[in-house]
């Protein structure tokens, strides 16, 4: 992640939630930091130290992995095209979604628990649904090529 302002150089510290990141570069107007992993999904304070002070005026919200819960409907043909929907927890992050190994070429996150995808074509058979979002992926036996 990427943190930019001023007087940013000699940065010591930058904590998320109180857990220490790894500073991999600074300049007077940037900080470039890994973020340390969290158990759970969640707003947390970013405090960041320099020779000058901390400031604590920043937010980093944490997301979850999502799941998967259902896919309606369950079939369709190899052309593809299908508008199907996918039920579970934390598709409103949804960066992408694939058929098999076949991406779809549009999704809509709906809600958290509610996504619309057009299916690609794919091959006859059974395929995984796999959701992925930045905290991971999920995936589902859940959809047939007919």
């Amino acid at each position: 992640m990427t943190i930019n302002g001023t007087n940013l150089e000699g940065a010591t510290t930058v904590t998320f939630g109180g857990t220490a990141g790894t500073i991999t570069a600074a300049t007077g107007s940037t900080i470039t930091v890994t973020t340390p992993a969290k158990a759970t999904a969640g707003q947390v304070a970013i405090v960041v130290t320099t020779p000058g002070g901390s400031t604590d005026n920043l937010t980093f919200t944490y997301t979850a992995a999502p799941t998967i819960t259902g896919v309606t409907p369950s079939a369709g043909t190899t052309a593809g095209g299908a508008v199907v929907g996918i039920t579970g927890t934390n598709l409103d992050t949804t960066t992408r979604v694939t058929f098999g190994s076949n991406a779809v070429p549009t999704l809509a996150p709906l809600t958290s628990t509610k996504l619309a995808v057009i299916t690609p074509a794919g091959s006859l058979g059974l395929v995984n649904v796999t959701v992925t979002n930045p905290a991971g992926s999920a995936a589902s036996l859940a959809y047939t090529y007919i």
